[in-house]
């Protein structure tokens, strides 16, 4: 049993036959496509898109019957002198806020509404669903308790 056993493994040993040169070409082929391919993923994912959304950090407050938005931090694309109006947003329960009188927004200021977007005054205890904007960029969107 074992001398048949040995028999086949010089056998094995001897023969010096391999693959055949198609089929060495196409597994070569084959490797390089794969790897081709996944050195192209890894490469593509280093490249920015191009364009960031804005990352703009900021805070809400419910208090005194009043909504105080703060600037908190401005994001990648912050101007020089601050967000210009138009640049940002304010919805109070899915409506826009009027900002005409709000001016530029810098960092560390605030925006402040007594009022909801129907002109009716915030109430004390009740929650009232916030979202700032920036460059078209949701940075803030949270429901809000207005505390007395």
């Amino acid at each position: 049993m074992t001398k048949k056993i040995g028999q086949k493994i010089r056998k094995i040993w001897k023969d010096k036959t391999g693959v055949s040169p198609i089929i060495s070409v196409i597994l070569m082929v084959a490797i390089t496509v794969v790897l081709a391919a996944t050195i192209w993923a890894w490469v593509s994912g280093f490249g920015g898109s191009g364009s960031e959304p804005e990352s703009a950090a900021v805070v809400c407050k419910g208090v005194n019957e009043r909504l105080r938005i703060i600037l908190a931090e401005g994001g990648e694309s912050y101007p020089e002198g601050g967000y210009l109006n138009g640049d940002y947003g304010v919805f109070i329960n899915g409506t826009a806020m009027d900002l005409t009188s709000a001016g530029t927004w810098l960092v560390g200021q605030s925006l402040t509404f007594d009022q909801n977007e129907n002109a009716e005054d915030l109430i004390a205890g009740l929650e009232y669903s916030v979202t700032v904007t920036i460059f078209d960029t949701t940075v803030f969107d949270k429901d809000i308790l207005i505390t007395g």
